[in-house]
């Protein structure tokens, strides 16, 4: 293989930036999880950006101005555990991917609850003002209130199984 690094799409617009202007930062504003992740920095860290998830886009200027938030959501995310299930098949509300995402949130979220496994005290979602991703324990706003189909650990088995 050559130098060049191949990424599952998601994940590259989550992990940030290898190289480019902006190295080790990233765009908050393609993707919402690094906008939750950088909104709970700034709250936990009294951080000043007024810009921070306002619009699509931003002139450089902005991204400038938030590129040091943009790095400290790369580090966060960056040092989170993954688990990488194969779904190949075409993305789309009824595809394997999105029953597994869906189910998966609905199983370990503790929102309107008891948890079962609670966040710890210093998860960083706790200082999130989305008051879902509080709630849920999660990094996710969907299918925090879903319930999970119980066939859905059978069909993750087996998943897990082929790999």
């Amino acid at each position: 293989m050559t130098g060049v690094q191949t990424c599952a799409l998601p994940i590259c617009a989550h992990r940030g930036h290898i190289g480019g202007v902006h190295e080790g930062g990233g765009n908050h504003r393609g993707s919402v999880f690094r906008r939750h992740i950088g909104m709970s920095l700034i709250q936990r860290n009294n951080l000043d950006s007024e810009s921070w998830g306002q619009g699509s886009s931003a002139i450089r200027e902005v991204r400038d101005r938030e590129y040091e938030i943009e790095i400290e959501v790369s580090h966060h995310i960056r040092a989170m555990p993954f688990l990488w299930i194969k779904a190949s098949d075409e993305a789309g509300p009824k595809s394997v991917r999105a029953y597994l995402e869906r189910n998966s949130i609905a199983l370990l979220s503790n929102y309107e609850k008891p948890p079962i496994d609670p966040p710890s005290r210093n998860w960083l979602g706790n200082y999130c003002p989305n008051r879902f991703i509080r709630a849920s324990g999660l990094w996710n706003v969907r299918h925090v209130k879903g319930t999970y189909e119980p066939r859905f650990l059978d069909r993750m088995e087996q998943l897990i199984k082929v790999m």
